[in-house]
């Protein structure tokens, strides 16, 4: 099964609270982890994960000195059908029940154009840390 992964500003800060000047917490209410994964090359599969945490640390003078990180709780994987879920918690996919968590540790922000991004970083399932490059978008900021 092949993941497309995709760092969208709902991921990166469609809404969040600020923690202190340049950090802020994702807002989970506002914000959301998706995927799509093509199913047998004749239908894809849409899902998201439910639970996560993470924050955003902005330089706004210097969007190269940014970082994102983000945890995901792999048990919360929902594609809207339960016997699916199960079957990729197992031990076939995420192997939940000894990998309950997904992480995304950013390593360079590059500015593209108005206010998109390219995000490279180490994305961690079931113990193995691989390089990713995510797309980002800035949709705003405000204060909570």
């Amino acid at each position: 099964m092949k993941f497309h992964w995709s760092l969208w500003m709902a991921v990166v800060a469609l809404a969040v609270s600020p923690l202190q000047a340049a950090r802020y917490d994702i807002d989970v209410a506002h914000s959301s982890i998706q995927f799509k994964v093509k199913h047998l090359g004749i239908s894809t599969v849409t899902g998201r994960f439910k639970q996560f945490i993470g924050f955003i640390s902005a330089d706004e003078k210097n969007a190269t000195k940014s970082k994102v990180e983000v945890t995901v709780d792999i048990t919360s994987v929902d594609t809207q059908n339960e016997k699916r879920d199960e079957h990729l918690k197992s031990p076939d996919f995420f192997d939940a029940a000894k990998y309950p968590s997904a992480r995304f540790v950013s390593k360079k922000v590059s500015p593209v154009q108005d206010g998109k991004f390219t995000v490279v970083g180490d994305l961690t399932l079931r113990g193995v840390s691989k390089p990713v490059t995510l797309d980002a978008v800035f949709e705003g900021k405000a204060k909570d």
